[in-house]
């Protein structure tokens, strides 16, 4: 790794060369080593939902592009795309905007790691989930409720 020395202001600073960043792993490999690091903080559900959500969506869009080189405007596409044409494998239905949030969310957890690991910029690092229905819940009467105690 070739270090350059430069200085801003009056403190010396060192940069990482561009050499570095150009190294990167591509989405799919680099994946791999961060559920091996992430995954002992989850639960075994929460990481086999991870590991689903990645083979499914992420890795099919961007598994063979290094990860430094993934930008903000794919990503922004990619969460149009996912929410607007999305299907869910298992009821063929199309996906809820919380899957596509998940999604969002792992991609910016993802890229932040990456950019922390091979010094670089996260291009997701304002990238905004998108906002869920609030679901309407109709609550009993008093009467209702009475009535329900007393069966």
């Amino acid at each position: 790794m070739q270090q350059v020395e430069f200085r801003f202001g009056d403190s010396p600073k060192l940069l990482v060369a561009s050499a570095l960043a150009r190294s990167a792993p591509v989405f799919s490999l680099y994946t791999e080593h961060w559920l091996e690091l992430k995954g002992c903080e989850w639960r075994h559900s929460t990481l086999a939902l991870n590991r689903s959500l990645i083979a499914r969506y992420l890795a099919p869009v961007f598994g063979k592009t290094p990860v430094n080189q993934i930008t903000r405007t794919e990503l922004l596409h990619f969460r149009s795309r996912l929410h607007a044409a999305g299907v869910n494998a298992n009821s063929g239905e199309r996906l809820g905007t919380a899957t596509v949030n998940r999604c969002v969310l792992l991609m910016r957890q993802i890229l932040s790691e990456a950019a922390l690991e091979y010094g670089f910029v996260s291009p997701a690092r304002d990238l905004h989930t998108l906002k869920l229905r609030k679901s309407f819940v109709e609550v009993f009467s008093l009467e209702q409720a009475r009535a329900l105690l007393a069966a």
